[in-house]
């Protein structure tokens, strides 16, 4: 049993644009703590969120005596070196990866990088926290990951569980939301517009972006100069509370190539409305089947049949069900149960 001055220290990002890996970082910790605090279960430590910066703190918290480490980080590429030092320290950590892999470090020139941090990884004590099943399956498939120091927190909302039993009243055109921070092209929201121009000028959709980023000025110029301006609304940065109580969008779609599991898909079904998204594994597991698309052909074919889809009854109603199952799967009392069995098997309760 632990004694009543064992911490574990939650270690975040500090960068000033937050995406859904940084929000669910923080609520896992603002949770956890006020699960513990209402919980009948006994415990004997405390819980701290410590900003990655500056170092000093970091250092001085290693001095803790019996403390658990959990750090939100990139996956294997940030802050290898606190890692190590941790490690040598003898501490208990655990790391929630962003994504797969940071966008730019896909690059080729950084293959020997990569496959250095990776056999780094081999080395190092730290669990590796899965947000999703698909997420576990992309850590998985890469070279030198440890997958016996997998451990799975599923991804969720925090926000009442409800039984999901309507849909957001389709609007006329058809009214799509891309929410999620700009930056990297490989996030999507670019290269959406790039590779349908054509698609988007000529249809009768209209497309609100919600986020801020490095790319918000390039994309801004992208739909300048493509006359897009009366179809293409971008937002920059808004509360996704405020975001999803308007009545601008009936859809939310996922155009983005590298996800572990988008908080604001999880958000949307909470907000009843229509969620379709690419087909890789971080998604594929919270989007209807039938609303998944492989390719920019595949998503234009998808949004122009739609709404005969929704007319489908036996599509609309496996449509609920699915989301329903979703939303049961990925809530906070499963969270909150799996932390604390995590915590547990390291001698913290």
């Amino acid at each position: 049993m632990r004694s009543l001055n064992s911490k574990i220290f939650f270690i975040g990002n500090s960068s000033n644009i937050s995406g859904g890996a940084e929000k669910y970082f923080q609520l896992l910790f603002s949770d956890f703590k006020n699960y513990l605090l209402s919980s009948k279960i006994p415990n004997h430590y405390s819980l701290v969120f410590l900003n990655l910066f500056p170092i000093s703190i970091f250092i001085r918290a290693l001095f803790a005596k019996n403390s658990l480490f959990i750090f939100n980080v990139s996956v294997l590429f940030q802050f290898v070196p606190l890692l190590l030092i941790a490690s040598i320290f003898r501490k208990n950590t655990a790391i929630l990866p962003h994504v797969v892999a940071s966008p730019s470090l896909m690059n080729p020139r950084f293959l020997l990088i990569r496959r250095f941090l990776y056999h780094l990884n081999s080395f190092l004590p730290s669990n590796i926290i899965c947000i999703s099943s698909g997420n576990r399956q992309q850590l998985s498939s890469l070279p030198f990951v440890s997958t016996d120091k997998f451990i799975t927190i599923y991804n969720y909302v925090n926000i009442q569980p409800r039984k999901f039993s309507r849909i957001s009243d389709l609007s006329f055109p058809l009214s799509i939301a891309l929410i999620g921070r700009l930056q990297n092209r490989q996030k999507g929201q670019y290269d959406l517009i790039k590779a349908n121009l054509e698609f988007f000028r000529n249809s009768d959709l209209v497309l609100s972006l919600y986020g801020d980023g490095p790319d918000y000025k390039d994309l801004k110029k992208l739909i300048i100069k493509s006359c897009l301006t009366k179809k293409v609304v971008l937002h920059g940065h808004v509360s996704t509370n405020n975001i999803f109580m308007s009545d601008f969008f009936s859809i939310v779609l996922c155009y983005s190539y590298w996800e572990g599991l988008p908080l604001n898909l999880l958000e949307a079904y909470s907000y009843c409305k229509i969620v379709i998204g690419r087909d890789i594994p971080g998604v594929r597991e919270i989007v209807y089947p039938p609303f998944m698309f492989s390719s920019d052909q595949h998503l234009r074919d998808l949004l122009l049949s739609l709404p005969d889809l929704l007319m489908d009854n036996s599509i609309y109603m496996g449509y609920l069900s699915f989301v329903n199952c979703v939303l049961s799967r990925y809530c906070k009392s499963n969270a909150m149960s799996d932390l604390m069995n995590y915590v547990a098997s390291n001698g913290f309760a």
